[in-house]
């Protein structure tokens, strides 16, 4: 089975065993959809089932099964959320899983840059993190910039280099 990353447990929420979540999707609303999860923790996923979610400002709130306190929730501080891949949201054209960005080789006229470390988003669009010689480089996630993705193979080529990796 495939997983997609949803979120990220940040600490526990009162006294009953609810935890924050950090949502690692464009649509947080997806979460209010959702009756189990998956936890990875001591190297593998937990399926774990979904009592109810609350919406509080950019985080969520989710109390799960079987957990009942603090200390309960407390234990998954820092730990990924996942569903199965079937379960997410289609894509359009042009879009991707952060995901599966992650580890593309990224390359500009048959020359090998560095690899995507991350994607991030700042404002008014996604950016690239490069690894490149030892340094991050950020270069947009702009389609003028980019000229193909092959997610397979694990390549992104590019058709500006300008200033970026100088």
């Amino acid at each position: 089975m495939e997983y997609l990353k949803v979120g990220l447990i940040t600490k526990p929420h009162g006294l009953k065993g609810e935890i924050k979540i950090i949502p690692l999707t464009d649509n947080p609303e997806r979460f209010n959809d959702l009756k189990k999860v998956y936890l990875f923790y001591n190297n593998d996923y937990k399926s774990v089932t979904i009592q109810y979610i609350k919406n509080a400002n950019n985080l969520i709130i989710i109390k799960l099964k079987n957990y009942n306190n603090r200390e309960d929730a407390e234990k998954l501080r820092n730990i990924y959320m996942f569903i199965n891949r079937d379960e997410g949201i289609p894509l359009d054209s042009g879009e991707y899983y952060t995901q599966d960005l992650v580890g593309c080789k990224f390359y500009y006229k048959d020359k090998l840059l560095g690899n995507v470390i991350d994607v991030i988003n700042e404002g008014s669009c996604d950016i690239f993190i490069i690894k490149n010689k030892g340094n991050d480089v950020f270069y947009p996630f702009l389609a003028d910039y980019i000229d193909k993705i092959d997610i397979l193979n694990k390549k992104i080529d590019i058709n500006y280099i300008e200033g970026y990796f100088d």
